[in-house]
């Protein structure tokens, strides 16, 4: 019987406590296997990885089925404070509520039964002697509440926080953007922005096979990229942003269908045909989005599939990209990442290229992929298509992390300000608020944001991440 007992940590906390609980684990039960829930592989146990970036339920399903049909003796969870994942706490509690054993970060620990009542009441006081402490110290709520009375210029926020709120009620009529007039003939162009990214196309040319046409955008770059063989150069003397680099390669492709891909990712053999494909097997299709990973070591921040998931953190970012099952291909996706997709060139051409009022990166791709979907034309995801993205390889070296985040927060209100939805403008404005950003509030409290019909954003339910789609299963 014993062969088909575990025990089980759902390990939330910090390195060096989930190293220690560990250690204590295993002195408990010894002769049970030992399995670990966490995001990262632990140092020993068998590992069961925990999708940050999807619900609790889909997690706690994924375990079950992992744990096929062994049978929790100890669900061991860490009750550190200040760190993340309640909800993987939450499934240690909902799969074996009688097992549960809660551990402090200083190795205590302690049982749901009556013995341990002494045990908990003393956690619990504990407990909330450091949340008083905490509340009356710089951080704290009650704190800061006081603190902005004694200094007015902080007050700044909560006034921003409604006048972006009274944005939203919407009163400027939505413009539309014309299309492009291009005419293509059958096959693939290859568009890839570089700037001053000679050592990274060097690396990334040789590997894509397939194309019919590839042309480089060399934006502004002094390192000799103008030079290089074999692709066609559109050259700007000066540097440009995303929208406007890649429009000016859009334009000068001759070929049906147009692939956007950084100079940064390294595809993998039979990336293009893979992406092709999915054009004759989704109806309308309009982008095809590769699946993207990242070195060793590194999280995948983006993954190919991304979703506006209808259950998140209200501090959660609105859009995330979930990593796919396994098996999974060919399912809708919310946009396809303007760094690895494939286009179709008329239907790109028909709604004018990316907007170019996104600067100098980030959610011009979001954008481009909303406003085909509400035309009908949807994205998916093409599993089969895969790229090693080496992130910010190029945006890291002339803009710094507070600035590429800036232009991620201002680029997504402007996004919003365009789309017309007032209940996705108050999310974003709240989660501005509880996140403290007091510029991002600012620039939203200025925006005019377009009145139009709701149903314009109807197909959200369609990419919401909760439906996978396995072909021929």
């Amino acid at each position: 019987m014993s062969g088909d007992l575990v025990k089980v940590l759902f390990a939330s906390g910090s390195e060096s406590v989930v190293a220690s609980t560990l250690e204590r684990l295993k002195t408990i039960f010894p002769e049970l296997p030992l399995v670990v829930v966490s995001e990262f592989r632990p140092p020993a146990g068998e590992w069961i990885p925990y999708h940050f970036k999807r619900d609790w339920r889909e997690n706690r399903a994924l375990v079950r089925a992992k744990l096929g049909g062994r049978k929790i003796r100890i669900a061991a969870v860490i009750l550190e404070p200040r760190t993340p994942y309640w909800p993987l706490r939450f499934v240690a509690l909902t799969l074996a509520p009688l097992y549960f054993l809660a551990f402090n970060e200083n190795g205590g620990h302690f049982m749901l039964r009556p013995r341990s009542a002494v045990a908990i009441l003393g956690h619990c006081f504990w407990r909330l002697k450091n949340f008083l402490r905490w509340q009356l110290n710089p951080g704290g709520w009650t704190y800061t509440f006081l603190w902005r009375f004694v200094h007015p210029k902080e007050l700044r926020r909560p006034i921003y926080y409604r006048l972006a709120l009274h944005r939203g009620a919407g009163r400027w009529p939505a413009k539309d953007r014309q299309g492009m007039a291009l005419r293509h003939k059958p096959g693939i162009s290859v568009v890839i922005p570089s700037r001053n990214g000679r050592d990274l196309l060097e690396k990334c040319l040789p590997r894509i096979t397939g194309a019919d046409e590839t042309i480089v955008v060399d934006n502004g770059s002094n390192d000799g990229s103008q030079n290089l063989e074999g692709v066609s150069i559109e050259h700007s003397a000066e540097p440009l942003s995303f929208s406007r680099a890649v429009n000016r390669g859009i334009r000068r492709a001759q070929y049906s269908h147009v692939c956007l891909l950084n100079n940064d990712m390294l595809v993998e053999p039979g990336f293009l045909p893979a992406l092709r494909h999915a054009f004759d097997q989704v109806p309308d299709l309009f982008a095809a989005s590769a699946q993207i990973f990242f070195p060793p070591g590194q999280r995948r921040e983006e993954t190919g599939k991304t979703v506006m998931p209808s259950v998140r953190g209200l501090t959660d970012f609105p859009v995330r990209s979930d990593e796919p099952i396994e098996g999974e291909d060919l399912s809708y996706v919310l946009y396809g990442s303007g760094g690895c997709t494939l286009y179709d060139a008329a239907k790109l051409a028909a709604l004018g290229g990316f907007d170019e009022v996104y600067e100098p990166a980030y959610v011009e791709d979001l954008d481009l992929g909303v406003r085909a979907w509400q035309r009908g034309w949807p994205s998916v995801y093409c599993a089969q298509a895969r790229v090693l993205h080496l992130h910010r390889s190029t945006t890291s070296v002339y803009f710094t992390p507070g600035e590429l985040n800036r232009a991620l927060e201002y680029n997504y209100i402007r996004f919003l300000a365009n789309l017309g939805n007032r209940t996705m403008w108050r999310e974003n404005v709240v989660r501005l608020n509880l996140t403290k950003n007091i510029e991002a509030l600012r620039f939203a409290a200025h925006q005019r944001v377009v009145r139009r019909s709701q149903g314009a954003t109807g197909f959200f339910h369609l990419v919401t991440g909760d439906v996978a789609v396995f072909p021929g299963k």
